[in-house]
């Protein structure tokens, strides 16, 4: 992750009411939510991210953009290392459910790691809101699931264990994806073997007072059931949750708050805070070599499964 570049803010999403103002002030929801204001670099984190990661995406072998649905953006790629069975990661990329600049193309700098210890990887693209409501948006994770289950052994792929990882809106994505019930999807009950949610957002209803919820469109009842601290229940799988030392206290909160829900419950959950980092670059930490939540992560992928 030395790789150095730059890219122009012009080229990202703008921030639902500006980046000033008054409602950005210190204090208010759209503050504490607005994570560019706490990561002052964080266009050049991004474009790192995007460098390295199509690097990855350009080695032989790599199934790209392979449509797992019908909409524009319901595309899927799929590296896989030299083994034809074994554990496979399935990464659901952040942008607030509603950011065009992002998508799977942002976290394949994950990949190598992955599949340096025998892990398959796959990233997800999914449709946006306003184009989808945040019930279609969980839905579309829940068919992606599905879809890469059925297909990827006629990809050359056999799946032991799938683990979920999500950053930012793909980390509640994760979570609520793991509260399905497969079986009634034709998966076996416990296809998902975990999820590694970072920087995430467990509960929706303080987006309810911030302008990101203009393009969201959600009301208390959307919300409440779209959240997974309110939905959590026994059974879920095991939960890796993690949140940047320089985020913002709401972050920390959402993190420590759906941790605690989780042991409460009886479902196995770790809990980090990286030091010294910031919204965008906590993803980072899945593949530092020899980072605690590096080493959590690949245990939960491999474990029980056959690695070669």
């Amino acid at each position: 992750m030395s790789v150095s570049t730059s890219i122009h803010v012009t080229d990202l999403d703008a921030w639902p009411g500006g980046q000033a103002g008054p409602g950005m002030r210190p204090g208010t929801m759209d503050h504490e939510y607005n994570t560019r204001a706490w990561a002052l670099d964080f266009s050049e984190t991004l474009a790192r991210h995007r460098r390295v990661g199509e690097a990855a995406r350009n080695s032989p072998g790599a199934l790209l953009a392979m449509p797992w649905g019908a909409l524009p953006r319901q595309r899927m790629d799929l590296l896989l290392p030299n083994a034809s069975h074994g554990p496979m990661v399935l990464y659901l990329h952040g942008g607030f459910w509603q950011f065009r600049s992002s998508g799977k193309e942002g976290g394949a700098f994950l990949a190598p790691e992955f599949l340096r210890h025998g892990i398959a990887y796959a990233g997800l693209s999914y449709e946006l809101c306003p184009d989808v409501g945040m019930d279609q948006m969980i839905q579309q994770i829940r068919e992606a699931v599905v879809w890469l289950v059925r297909r990827s052994p006629g990809l050359g792929f056999d799946i032991e264990r799938l683990t979920l990882v999500g950053h930012s809106a793909g980390a509640h994505l994760a979570t609520m994806a793991a509260l399905t019930d497969w079986e009634s999807l034709g998966l076996p009950r416990q296809i998902i073997a975990g999820v590694c949610g970072v920087s995430g957002i467990y509960d929706l209803r303080p987006l309810l007072k911030t302008r990101l919820n203009e393009a969201l469109g959600m009301d208390e009842d959307i919300a409440k059931r779209c959240s997974p601290l309110l939905n959590a229940k026994p059974g879920m799988p095991p939960m890796i949750l993690s949140c940047g030392e320089r985020e913002s206290a709401e972050f920390k909160r959402q993190t420590r708050e759906f941790a605690q829900r989780c042991e409460a419950l009886g479902v196995e959950c770790r809990q980090f805070e990286l030091k010294d980092r910031d919204h965008y670059c906590t993803i980072e930490d899945v593949v530092t070599v020899a980072h605690p939540l590096s080493e959590a992560t690949l245990t939960l992928c491999t474990m029980g499964a056959e690695v070669s």
